[in-house]
């Protein structure tokens, strides 16, 4: 459960988060297969390429607890 649903944003593009406050991030692509992006590996080309790819959702934990749903279906 939970407990700070103001925590909890959704976004059409990884280009509304910002990018040294993310601590990983779990992506959902259409064709069934996921994948997971841990903080050392994360730089604005990564996702930028994660971005242009067809992925249904990627959920994004942030340092200080906020959680984002990037929708690739918006």
């Amino acid at each position: 459960m939970i407990s700070n649903a103001h925590q909890i944003k959704r976004v059409s593009s990884f280009g509304k988060i910002e990018i040294l406050r993310i601590e990983f991030v779990s992506i959902f692509y259409t064709n069934g297969h996921s994948s997971h992006v841990l903080r050392d590996q994360i730089n604005h080309n990564l996702l930028q390429t994660i971005n242009d790819a067809p992925f249904l959702y990627a959920f994004v934990n942030m340092i200080g607890g906020e959680f984002i749903i990037v929708d690739g279906n918006i």
